[in-house]
């Protein structure tokens, strides 16, 4: 299926922050996401490429919201878990990040995406 690359950088309090969790969530599955849910850890700087097949290839058409949450990785187990924003930003719905992508879309820069912890 197609995709098209999305990419951005989350600042939390004005730092960029690494280990941020950004997911895509469809807007027909916000009840419950499907199998295909484009997603992304932000590295040290804060960026991220969305991935949805294999790494950063990007976001296939359609309409999205974006949630965050802020957790890392367990170093027993490797499973990434926890939230530092306390599922402030996890609730598709609630999400004033949005996403609409069509087909044959030129990659999208998100920008710069603010979050708080307060």
């Amino acid at each position: 299926m197609e995709t098209v690359p999305v990419t951005g950088i989350v600042t939390v309090d004005g730092q960029p922050a690494a280990m941020v969790k950004v997911t895509a969530i469809h807007s027909k599955n916000l009840a419950s996401p499907v199998e295909l849910t484009p997603s992304a850890v932000t590295n040290a700087s804060g960026a991220f490429e969305l991935s949805t097949y294999e790494t950063g290839d990007g976001v296939p058409p359609g309409d999205y919201q974006v949630t965050f949450a802020w957790g890392e990785i367990n170093i027993i187990n490797g499973q990434y878990g926890g939230d530092k924003f306390q599922g402030k930003y996890a609730i598709p719905e609630h999400s004033a990040v949005l996403l609409k992508i069509s087909s044959g879309d030129d990659p999208v820069d998100l920008g710069t995406i603010e979050l708080k912890t307060k």
